[in-house]
């Protein structure tokens, strides 16, 4: 955007980005909004545009105890702000107080597999759908949706799968289980993103999901951790690969008729 005052229309652009990061991610920390408006508006400092939505209404922020900051929401006016532009924010509520410690976990790590992705390649915040939005849409509560799901320029539907804390072999044979019935039979997905929350997750994972079944999770999962997106890697089919490549590699879906689907 060019230097000197903003026209209304220009202010109005920066509000509308920072509010649809807020919606797609159904909150933020005050690091988190520095970071969408620094990525997303190419703002080097965003405090100005965050304190003015704040003044106009647009967010509310509350201190959250447990985990010792301040949660940005969107409020009633910031709904009806995005309202002709968005037509999934119908879908959008948030109750203060109400995070639970796994939840807040894995929805940092989802804004960080975002931005670390599209350092890579391109992911519209307009093609990713966060689990808060896929189990309203699907009417669904707990543990049937992924905990997220995006779309590439090469129309490949790729879920997210966050990995927060250990999980067992019986968890991981049921999240198998789940992609085999959502990939192979259902044809919704290309392939899962598998993000484990550290180095040591990771390695568990590379170890364990193998066992339960290697064909399937050696072309479905694409499994990497934050230190490895930072570097743009993963792993694939068994082998470690650039991001870019592994999702080059993916297969396609097939439709009903079983024909391929793009």
């Amino acid at each position: 955007m060019r230097k000197g005052r903003l026209t209304k229309q220009e202010q109005s652009l920066r509000f509308k980005l920072l509010l649809e990061h807020v919606f797609i991610f159904r909150y933020a920390t005050r690091a988190q909004l520095d970071l969408f408006a620094q990525t997303a508006i190419k703002l080097r400092f965003p405090q100005r545009l965050i304190e003015y939505a704040l003044k106009q209404g647009y967010l509310g922020r509350y201190y959250e105890p447990k985990f010792k900051t301040k949660i940005y929401f969107l409020t009633k006016k910031g709904v009806d702000f995005l309202y002709d532009d968005q037509p999934l924010i119908k879908h959008y509520s948030f109750e203060k107080g109400n995070i639970a410690e796994n939840s807040f976990l894995e929805h940092n790590l989802l804004i960080d597999t975002y931005f670390l992705l599209n350092r890579y390649i391109e992911v519209s915040l307009k093609k990713w759908q966060s689990g808060w939005l896929l189990r309203r849409l699907n009417k669904q509560r707990l543990g049937t949706v992924p905990d997220a799901l995006f779309v590439i320029t090469d129309s490949k539907k790729i879920a997210v799968e966050t990995v927060i804390e250990h999980k067992g072999l019986a968890s991981l044979r049921n999240i198998v289980t789940f992609y085999q019935s959502e990939i192979d039979k259902n044809y919704k997905y290309h392939a899962v993103l598998v993000v484990a929350s550290c180095s040591n997750q990771y390695e568990y994972l590379k170890k364990n999901l193998p066992v339960i079944d290697h064909s399937f999770c050696s072309k479905a999962f694409i499994l990497t951790e934050p230190g490895m997106l930072e570097d743009g890697c993963c792993l694939y089919q068994d082998k470690l690969r650039v991001i870019e490549e592994a999702f080059r590699l993916v297969g396609g879906i097939k439709d009903e008729n079983h024909k391929q689907t793009l």
